[in-house]
């Protein structure tokens, strides 16, 4: 999602009138914290794979296990990830144009 909004910003800072809306790009991208969601506020699907953050600052692709006691999130190698605390659904797969 990021480089979504780069790539606007770049294609909307070549137009001199489109200064503000870099701007006003810029503000929403800040209100949706560039794509993070608080896990207080959403959890993500139980084992759907999502790119999560930890309060350190850490950062995965991880599930979340609801049937433990803790709902704990797991790498892709089984290891449990403590404090999370935001997540992202990850893009879709790369898909080959025709050649």
């Amino acid at each position: 999602m990021q480089e979504v909004f780069e790539k606007i910003l770049k294609e909307l800072d070549k137009l001199s009138i489109a200064k503000k809306a870099v701007e006003i790009v810029k503000q929403i991208a800040t209100e949706y914290n560039n794509g993070w969601i608080s896990i207080e506020k959403k959890q993500p699907e139980p084992f759907d794979n999502v790119f999560i953050c930890t309060k350190e600052g850490g950062r995965a692709i991880a599930h979340r296990c609801p049937n433990q006691a803790s709902e704990r999130y797991y790498d892709l190698h089984s290891s449990a990830i403590d404090n999370v605390i935001a997540w992202q659904p990850l893009p879709e797969p790369y898909e080959q144009k025709g050649e």
